[in-house]
């Protein structure tokens, strides 16, 4: 064969969950016919995890040591697969020359983003066949990209406002020192990459121990779910955001009308992932002087890629991006996050060219 390839008709390979994916298998015999059983295209969706650890294991003699294990688990989103041409037992004989083969598949509009991080995936792929009878099946694959926006305005948490408090008191010895108090507060739960967040803070500091600054973080956990050989779990942590602000001394308060920017990132969608989630928290630690704990308020935000309507106008103004879509690069590496620069919320993925959406019969396509 001189080529066998797939082409899509996306410029970038990506689509919305619930389009519908074109393209075209490209076949070039250049010297001689070929005989096959059929031409066959499958879709498929898949994440995968893997991960070393070490393991509890018991030897024959009874005694337990620990072992280095491989952890793996694979989820399937979507899979699908037709004849473009033949199909039966018997064999046909495709021509020499350049054969071109349409194909289309409706993407489930529930499917988790495209990703790739540190220690697993959810890819997307396109892989066409020759079945050869009496020889090895020859294949062309293709990857494209799906991307799963998140509208805010659906999720009740994501409206939710904020408000915290916490207080303690410090000992020293026999005395006992007033309370310091801590509060958080924003008109809502959910954001968007690239939006600006005003945030409340408060401290009143009743005690003897000053307050040596306030600390504002945006943080990232990513969880990687095994189930084999037995169920286990690694967690990483990824500080998309860390700010410090001024102290406070002993018996006085200070209130800041912070602004917090989200950085900008291509808005990755796990929600229907199980064995590859994340989440995001937002923590206000008042860091104290001396040999005592500090004071945290922890609280979990939502992320998505379409703000909240009644909110919409409290963010940057950002370019849309230049690049086309690729699958994110998260690996959890301590990298810093990108700078907050201008992005157009709204615009955070590439131009998806509207497909034709008319249906084709499966067994009208690939003819020759």
């Amino acid at each position: 064969m001189k080529e066998f390839r797939i082409e899509f008709d996306s410029p970038t390979s990506a689509y919305y969950a619930g389009q519908i994916v074109s393209g075209r298998v490209i076949l070039n015999l250049q010297d001689k016919p070929k005989k096959v059983r059929a031409v066959t295209i499958q879709f498929k969706g898949e994440s995968k995890v893997e991960f070393s650890g070490q393991e509890t294991v018991r030897k024959d003699n009874g005694d337990t040591a620990n072992e280095n294990v491989q952890f793996k688990s694979t989820e399937d989103y979507y899979d699908f697969k037709y004849n473009l041409v033949g199909g039966s037992q018997a064999e046909m004989e495709i021509p020499q020359g350049s054969h071109v083969y349409p194909f289309t598949s409706t993407l489930p509009p529930t499917l988790p983003s495209s990703f790739d991080g540190e220690h697993g995936y959810i890819r997307y792929k396109v892989t066409a066949t020759l079945d050869r009878p009496w020889k090895f099946d020859e294949h062309a694959e293709g990857v494209f990209f799906v991307v799963t926006p998140y509208d805010l305005n659906t999720d009740m948490k994501a409206k939710e406002t904020i408000h915290q408090e916490v207080s303690k008191n410090f000992c020293c010895l026999w005395c006992q020192s007033g309370p310091l108090q801590l509060v958080l507060a924003a008109p809502f739960s959910g954001f968007v990459p690239g939006q600006t967040v005003p945030l409340s803070i408060d401290v009143e500091n009743g005690s003897n121990v000053a307050v040596d600054s306030v600390k504002v973080e945006l943080t990232k956990y990513m969880t990687w779910k095994a189930t084999e050989p037995t169920s286990s779990e690694k967690q990483d942590k990824l500080d998309l955001v860390t700010e410090e602000l001024g102290g406070v001394v002993v018996n006085s308060s200070k209130h800041w009308n912070h602004q917090l920017v989200v950085p900008v990132f291509p808005y990755v969608n796990l929600n229907n992932c199980h064995i590859i989630q994340q989440e995001f928290k937002l923590s206000v630690t008042a860091k104290v002087s001396g040999p005592h704990k500090d004071l945290v308020i922890k609280v979990p935000i939502v992320l998505g890629s379409v703000p909240i309507a009644e909110h919409s106008s409290i963010q940057s103004t950002l370019p849309a991006p230049t690049q086309p879509l690729a699958p994110q690069q998260d690996g959890m590496q301590n990298q810093a996050p990108p700078a907050p620069i201008g992005l157009n919320v709204n615009n955070l993925y590439p131009s998806i060219p509207a497909i034709d959406e008319s249906p084709v019969s499966p067994t009208s396509q690939g003819r020759f």
